[in-house]
């Protein structure tokens, strides 16, 4: 006796099956506006192409459509299954293709002249066909809640070959005898030559080709991904890889409304570009949607150029130096600032000068170009040039000697005619009360010294003493001897300036009745040649303690007491010595 076969759904039913519920489930989703509409067209796209993946596993079990000539009709047939005497030796879907609740929701006459999109059943192609245009078609797949869920109607379906019914091979088979040998003798000789060719067989016919299908994608000839910011906006074309005249390209931008491609896209940073090949004959059927986004990757500005009109400062010549900034990056992108020797930064217009005496060990000048604001460029961070100096390198010490008093016949002083020392006292003490007046000056080393750079030469400390009337001097000479060396050569020379010494007459006001020295004259009496180069000694007075202050060329002492001052130089140039004629 034949046991009865119970057959479930394959897994490739239950996952066809699945599918089409899937997609035509999300009918029940709704959006408004303009993007609802574009969301319908793109459904039944999707519904449709869904629809003729069941249509070609329905027509590969066995399944007939000739017949049919409606959307309903077809969706009927898929809804049926195999009756159940073949639907066990089917090798292929005896079940339902579709939800049995799956119907087709016709246009009207007015929604297909509002050229929305349709789908009709192309009964030569046998699949479903979506268009823009034509007469009034299925407008939507749909879940008819009306419709039975009961088990599908049967249908007998037919198959070129079934499984096994009787044996218990694969496929049902018979064995026969090999046929015996012919009676008669064998003729292999040639038969008489009628003047005509042999008659052959007609050949064999070609396969048929392929049916028509879905469309490919259009080929984007530049990739989505990141691209330098420079590169854009981007130029994209787009290629057709279908046969010709079976198709149109489509397009989109972040999404909005899909036009026609006629021509080189110009895409710009952030952008997203929908394509998508749509037929133009039948048979064929929309390409899958393809999205390419392009992103930018962000690019690092190029650093300023930095020019001068000298490399570095000279000693007499190319003491002020043009800088000027160049930005190489694109225009309107970025702007230059710059900063000098370590200060704040500034933002740069016009070329500008630095001067020597401001930078007599030379100075650093930075660079850097800033993003105006797009986050797509980044600050370069800072190019940098020293610009070096030539400059007098001094070392030495320095040594004080008074000599050459000046004043009224009644003068008292330490110091005879042609007598020197580095301690100078003058006047007679008023009785009781008050001592000599007197200076004294102490030296100091010092080195790495350049020209124009004020360094100590020593300290002048003054007693402003109470001395009768007529016995103090006026003026004084002061020699300061200082042995240098400059580039590994010894110099020794010596600079003579002359002090006056000013007596105030006291009053309450102890400052106004403060007596003074005052240079008669802060330049050397006479200059120095360094390496071809001339220079010239100034002196001056600098801080002072307590009892004193100080101008530029005058040291003041409060009466009856004593203060000290540092006394300052400096190596002015002067320029080259000219040879003598």
């Amino acid at each position: 006796m034949k046991t009865a076969q119970i057959k479930a759904f394959s897994l490739v039913e239950a996952l066809a099956m699945i599918a089409v519920l899937a997609i035509l489930a999300t009918g029940v989703v709704h959006i408004a506006s303009n993007f609802q509409s574009s969301i319908g067209e793109r459904k039944l796209a999707s519904d449709a192409e869904t629809i003729n993946r069941a249509v070609a596993s329905y027509l590969g079990s066995g399944g007939n459509l000739d017949a049919v000539t409606t959307p309903n009709e077809v969706l009927a047939r898929l809804r049926s299954k195999a009756a159940s005497d073949v639907s066990n030796r089917l090798p292929g879907l005896s079940s339902s293709l579709v939800d049995p609740r799956v119907a087709a929701r016709m246009q009207t006459g007015d929604e297909a002249t509002k050229s929305t999109s349709r789908a009709y059943w192309d009964a030569g192609a046998m699949r479903f066909v979506v268009t823009d245009s034509g007469a009034p078609g299925v407008k939507e797949f749909f879940l008819d809640e009306t419709l039975t869920e009961d088990p599908a109607e049967t249908e007998a379906r037919g198959s070129a070959l079934l499984y096994a019914e009787n044996s218990t091979w694969v496929w049902d088979f018979q064995e026969t005898a090999n046929p015996g040998p012919r009676d008669g003798p064998s003729d292999f000789g040639v038969g008489p030559d009628t003047g005509n060719p042999p008659v052959l067989p007609p050949p064999t016919p070609a396969d048929p080709p392929l049916p028509p299908g879905p469309l490919d994608p259009p080929v984007f000839s530049v990739p989505g991904g990141e691209h330098s910011i420079l590169l854009y906006s981007l130029e994209v074309a787009l290629s057709n890889p279908n046969p010709s005249g079976s198709s149109r390209i489509v397009f989109a931008t972040n999404y909005g409304p899909w036009q026609d491609y006629t021509g080189p896209l110009t895409v710009g940073p952030e952008t997203v570009v929908s394509a998508q090949s749509l037929p133009l004959t039948k048979g064929w059927s929309d390409s899958a949607k393809r999205d390419q986004s392009y992103e930018v990757s962000p690019y690092t500005l190029e650093k300023p150029l930095i020019a001068a009109s000298a490399g570095k400062f000279g000693l007499f010549s190319k003491v002020e130096i043009l800088v000027s900034l160049t930005n190489p990056n694109p225009p309107g992108v970025s702007t230059v600032r710059y900063r000098i020797a370590g200060g704040g930064w500034r933002n740069y217009g016009v070329p500008f000068v630095l001067a020597k005496t401001d930078f007599l060990s030379g100075v650093l000048i930075e660079a850097e170009a800033i993003s105006s604001g797009s986050p797509y460029y980044l600050s370069s961070g800072p190019a940098s040039r020293f610009l070096g100096s030539d400059n007098l390198d001094l070392s030495g010490n320095t040594s004080g000697s008074f000599s050459n008093p000046v004043g009224s016949a009644k003068m008292v002083t330490n110091l005879a005619s042609g007598e020197s020392g580095n301690d100078f006292r003058w006047g007679i003490e008023n009785g009781v009360k008050g001592a000599q007046s007197a200076m004294r000056f102490v030296g100091n080393t010092f080195a790495s010294v350049a020209d124009g750079e004020r360094f100590k030469v020593g300290t002048l400390t003054y007693y402003n003493g109470t001395i009768r009337s007529g016995t103090g001097a006026d003026t004084v000479d002061l020699k300061i001897i200082m042995p240098l060396e400059f580039n590994e050569t010894a110099y020794n020379p010596d600079f003579d300036f002359s002090f006056e010494l000013i007596n105030t007459v006291n009053n309450a006001d102890l400052w106004a009745s403060a007596d003074f020295v005052r240079l008669a004259d802060s330049r050397a009496s006479r200059t120095i040649v360094f390496d071809g180069y001339e220079f010239e000694f100034r002196l001056e007075f600098g801080e002072t303690t307590a009892n004193g202050f100080s101008r530029f060329d005058e040291f003041h002492v409060l009466e009856d007491a004593s203060a000290s001052v540092t006394v300052y130089g400096t190596f002015v140039p002067l320029g080259t010595v000219k040879a003598s004629p």
